[in-house]
């Protein structure tokens, strides 16, 4: 091998060498770092005992928080004003878990602890009534290591009385960065929005959509039924919307702190405010929030930009995002209740609709419905009731909505006008709440083209308007909701069949899924019970028969045969005078169309009666 090639490969091996060294090093040096003590900065220090904060910083002020006896925390300096629970609760979390190591021999005016650039104290009270200070000193930031140092009076590993100094973590510096506007708290209200029971509003607001001043004048409060309008006329109010705008109101967030000493609150636009929104809650005194921008005459037409803000009895002049205030000033008809019924059909156990002299009552039993009526008070006996024509009520109720037009221009809200007779509509729900109201004459809007029918909700005094599709559910005739079903059960689920006629009686059994036998018999039925059997087990009513009883519709037949079964087939079937088909069972008497024989003897063959009759040798 050539010297020069001997002489690359020593080289080689050197540098690899010395990158292995260097590698070493850093190993260990990151291995010592791991085994040098940490301490604790403050020990035994509690975040629920400490009563009192001071923070002074170099270039950022001083501030003081004080702990009332409710647990609250106050600023005190430089300002008496609520502080940010937010930030308050930062500083126990970094202050709670910091750990620090020592930082050696150091020159403490090059760390910039002598004098410190920040300190901050924590008052701690202990359960005999003795208060204890944690001091921290905190110094510049080591760029190198992102460490910050600080100096710990008091601390347990100091040595010869002198003040420990460490590196911590940089949280601890950057927790401080804050002006002291950022110490307080930014919600302009103490309340959240669940705690909001009433709920008053006044003054006027230009509205760009309208392109008018509108009146915001509202008072409502919640009830056991809901929140609803108290001032003339009354209306029920959306949960949902008026829940908005007074929680947003509640928890209304301060975008920076105007002034804490106006001269006067009229150049803030406050005095007269533009509008004022008062708050009441369960607990403690209302809270009123005025509401403005400077003007120079009169309400500007345009809504502005900047918004101010102050509770009343509070010296603050705050300033508000304009977006936030646009929630504020929602005109009160967007937060009517709109809705007819507040609740799915599955939940809708009753419904009542009057009109032409008369109420229809559907109701539900269990899982089916009955509909009956009520004239003068007197109610007619329950009736099975077509599922599909009560499922179409319900949907029309389910998907209901009021319209509330806006006033006249002479402000005067609709005036309701009954009909000629009376109209309404009531749903009792499963858990008992019951909606609806009182319908009126037709109605017309000249300027939008609405048509409708006035309305009037149990409870309320605004008059709206309602659909045509409502009144038309109000008007069917009972006979629409009668079920055609005279009973609908499955060939698997019947075991035995009973035809009685005259003096004679036929049995037929159903051991399993493929065979009717003639019963006590290993025999199978005839063809001709066969042919009748699925009309027997599916047969409709095409006209319900009123006043017909048990005695009655045996004079009305020339011939009758009698069903018995294990599974509720247990009725009468004849022939009336007029060569028609009419069945009775538990005392309802239906006639059977001509359509369902012929549909019949298409698909089985023959006449169904006639066949029947066969198996008695008629």
């Amino acid at each position: 091998m050539r010297w020069k090639s001997v002489l690359v490969l020593v080289l080689l091996l050197g540098g690899l060498v010395l990158v292995w060294q260097a590698r070493a090093r850093d190993r260990l040096r990151t291995d010592q770092r791991i085994e040098v003590a940490q301490y604790t900065i403050f020990e035994g220090f509690a975040p629920e005992r400490v009563i009192a904060i001071r923070i002074d910083h170099t270039l950022r002020g001083q501030v003081k928080f004080e702990r009332d006896v409710q647990g609250s925390w106050f600023l005190t300096d430089p300002i008496a004003y609520p502080a940010s629970v937010g930030i308050i609760q930062a500083l126990f979390r970094t202050m709670s878990g910091a750990r620090g190591e020592p930082a050696g021999d150091i020159d403490l005016a090059a760390v910039e602890l002598a004098p410190p650039l920040a300190v901050i104290e924590f008052t701690q009270r202990d359960e005999a009534g003795t208060d204890r200070v944690y001091r921290l000193e905190i110094g510049s930031v080591d760029l190198t290591d992102d460490l910050v140092y600080v100096r710990v009076p008091g601390h347990s590993q100091s040595r010869e009385g002198e003040p420990i100094v460490l590196l911590c973590t940089r949280a601890i510096a950057n927790t401080l960065e804050r002006s002291s506007d950022d110490y307080r708290d930014t919600r302009a209200t103490h309340l959240s929005g669940i705690d909001v029971v009433a709920f008053e509003r006044r003054g006027s607001v230009y509205l760009p959509e309208r392109n008018a001043v509108i009146d915001l004048g509202i008072e409502a409060e919640l009830g056991v039924d809901g929140w609803k309008k108290l001032d003339s006329p009354t209306v029920r109010l959306e949960s949902a919307a008026i829940g908005l705008v007074a929680g947003g109101a509640a928890e209304l967030s301060i975008r920076r702190f105007t002034t804490d000493t106006p001269r006067s609150f009229a150049e803030w636009g406050l005095d007269p405010p533009q509008f004022s929104i008062t708050l009441h809650s369960r607990r403690g005194d209302p809270v009123q929030l005025d509401f403005g921008y400077p003007t120079i005459q009169g309400p500007a037409l345009s809504f502005s930009e900047v918004w101010y803000c102050r509770r009343v009895g509070s010296p603050h002049v705050w300033e508000l995002e304009a977006s936030d205030v646009s929630l504020l000033v929602q005109p009160s008809e967007y937060l009517y209740d709109y809705f007819l019924v507040h609740a799915l059909r599955d939940e809708m156990e009753r419904v009542e609709l009057e009109a032409l002299g008369r109420t229809l009552v559907l109701e539900r039993a269990g899982a089916r419905w009955t509909v009956s009526t009520v004239v003068d008070g007197v109610a007619s006996d329950p009736f099975p009731a077509s599922t599909d024509a009560v499922q179409n009520v319900l949907a029309v109720i389910e998907k209901t909505e009021l319209s509330y037009p806006l006033p006249a221009d002479d402000g005067a809200p609709i005036a309701f006008t009954e009909a000629e007779q009376p109209i309404s509509i009531a749903v009792t729900t499963k858990d008992g709440e019951r909606w609806g109201g009182r319908i009126g004459e037709e109605w017309r809007d000249t300027k939008t083209g609405l048509i409708g029918r006035l309305f009037v909700r149990f409870g309320d005094e605004l008059t709206g308007v309602v659909e045509e599709a409502v009144v038309a559910q109000c008007l069917l005739g009972i006979d629409h909701f009668r079920s055609s079903q005279v009973h609908r059960v499955r060939e698997s689920g019947v075991r035995m069949i009973e035809l009685r006629h005259g003096g004679e009686a036929f049995s037929y059994v159903h051991p399993d899924d493929k065979r009717w036998l003639v019963a006590g018999t290993k025999f199978d039925a005839p063809r001709r019970f066969m042919d009748c059997l699925q009309f027997l087990l599916s047969i409709r009513a095409d006209r319900w028969l009123d006043g017909v009883d048990e005695e009655s519709f045996v004079e009305h037949v020339d011939a009758t045969i009698e069903l018995k079964s294990g599974d509720r087939l247990d009725f009468r079937i004849g022939r009336l005078a007029d060569g028609t088909l009419a069945c009775l069972e538990s005392g309802l008497a239906a006639e059977i169309s001509r359509e369902q024989l012929e549909q019949h003897a298409l698909a089985w063959g023959g006449e169904f009666f006639p066949t029947l009759l066969l198996l008695f040798g008629e």
